[in-house]
């Protein structure tokens, strides 16, 4: 075993940077150790599999842990650790710096326009203006490169008929948007079932069905008609379904990697989520639902991104690279 994961998760981060290193493990093949950090409850009930985690207290910590690891033999970190508290305090590099000083091989997931380290970076983000990164580095740049369970995107060929609507805002919705959003479309005419993952709240509401934690939303995807989700990661899961969405934003609608997002029209965006909209973002969503030539040409937009030839021959390359 000479590959370790490192990554770090709370509730106000979420749980995509997990779920995509769990992803690239299912087709890397190898057993790996998990290098985590942040919420010691989720983590463990999230990678409650593996026996091979070590949990960081303090950087002086991870320099002990990387230099023991290194004398096993443990030779490559793949990073997914580009997130906001770790950016704003170069947390990030000063923990990859750690490891690269050793001389392990460096593979991280990175944002546009980052300053990285790495040996391999994995930016699966389009941006229409972006930094010259430096050619001493191997850099895989697009969304053709993000990582889903199955590599071949799912084209849609049903006729538009929205009768149900998964609502799922990332792992964890920690402010509680998805459960209001089900509230305010529940007496409408549609099957309803909300994603809550992490979130606490235990109400009930009458015609939503409310299902917790989930490993995998593939099967919830394909029960859906329409999705509406947050600006993370689950927004590429859905256009691999090639399903209309509806993008609620938690935190970010002015970074150049969403504003890039929303320029291409892939769905509708209600903006930054604000409680008192909810009425607002009601009647949105019902205007959307009706609006069938606006949804088919979202869905054309978005077979757009992944249906290239080259693209899973360009994802195998980057899964190959990586195992080497």
């Amino acid at each position: 075993m000479n590959f370790a994961f490192r990554v770090h998760i709370t509730k106000s981060i979420g749980l995509g940077h997990l779920k995509r290193l769990n992803i690239l493990k299912k087709y890397i093949k190898q057993n790996v150790y998990w290098i985590v950090s942040g919420d010691k409850e989720i983590i463990y009930k999230n990678i409650r599999k593996s026996k091979n985690i070590l949990f960081i207290k303090s950087i002086k910590h991870e320099a002990k842990i990387a230099n023991e690891l290194f004398a096993k033999g443990l030779n490559k970190v793949v990073f997914d650790i580009a997130n906001n508290k770790f950016l704003k305090k170069n947390l990030n590099l000063k923990i990859i710096s750690i490891y690269k000083n050793l001389g392990y091989k460096i593979i991280s997931y990175d944002l546009p326009n980052q300053k990285n380290l790495s040996d391999i970076s994995i930016i699966p983000y389009d941006l229409e203006k972006r930094k010259v990164i430096k050619k001493n580095r191997i850099n895989f740049y697009g969304s053709k490169y993000y990582l889903n369970d199955n590599l071949i995107m799912n084209k849609n060929k049903n006729k538009i008929k929205i009768k149900k609507i998964l609502i799922t805002i990332g792992g964890s919705d920690f402010k509680n948007i998805g459960y209001e959003l089900a509230k305010i479309l529940k007496n409408e005419n549609f099957k309803i079932k909300l994603l809550c993952g992490l979130n606490n709240n235990k109400s009930k509401l009458s015609n939503v069905e409310t299902i917790g934690l989930v490993q995998n939303i593939d099967k919830y995807l394909k029960w859906s008609d329409i999705v509406i989700c947050g600006e993370g990661l689950t927004k590429y899961e859905v256009i691999y379904q090639n399903k209309p969405f509806i993008m609620i934003h938690q935190f970010d609608t002015r970074s150049d990697m969403i504003k890039s997002f929303i320029k291409e029209d892939y769905c509708l965006s209600l903006g930054l989520y604000i409680k008192k909209n909810l009425k607002n973002y009601k009647r949105k969503i019902l205007e959307y639902i009706n609006n069938n030539d606006l949804i088919s040409k979202h869905l054309k937009k978005q077979i757009k991104i992944f249906d290239n030839i080259n693209v899973y021959k360009n994802k195998r390359k980057l899964i190959n690279l990586i195992r080497k």
